[in-house]
């Protein structure tokens, strides 16, 4: 593929996972009545804005990335939770696991993610920690 193409294709692929992650958070409310209209969306919206980055490094070499040993955890926790998720929303129509799996989901994908920045993991668990200390401090 060209460079363009390249570019397009990653623009396309991320902005239409961003547009349903945005969609899914407009109806976060309804997780416990009915979960597939945030899960689904956000799950696809998920895969789509992580998989941008195939048209950048290309698919073998994602993968390679993903699974690299220190991912490899975050890799399979998070692949394991987008499958709970949509498993959880299609057949057994759970508010309270889908909400677990997806609170899941949203962990490792983080973690995923800042694997990719220097230092980002690090980053990361400083904002937890301070996070954390505001809300039990309040």
């Amino acid at each position: 593929m060209s460079l363009k193409t390249r570019v397009q294709g990653f623009i396309i692929c991320y902005s239409l996972g961003s547009l349903l992650l945005f969609m899914s958070s407009l109806s976060v409310g309804l997780v416990f009545i009915r979960p597939s209209k945030f899960a689904m969306p956000y799950t696809v919206g998920s895969v789509l804005s992580l998989a941008s980055s195939l048209f950048f490094v290309g698919p073998k070499r994602f993968v390679r990335t993903m699974f690299d040993p220190t991912r490899r955890r975050s890799s399979i926790v998070y692949i394991f939770s987008l499958i709970g998720t949509l498993v959880t929303v299609l057949f057994l129509h759970s508010g309270i696991l889908t909400l677990l799996l997806l609170m899941v989901q949203i962990s490792s994908y983080l973690w995923l993610i800042a694997s990719y920045i220097p230092y980002g993991r690090t980053m990361l668990l400083k904002l937890m920690e301070k996070l954390l200390s505001f809300i039990i401090g309040s």
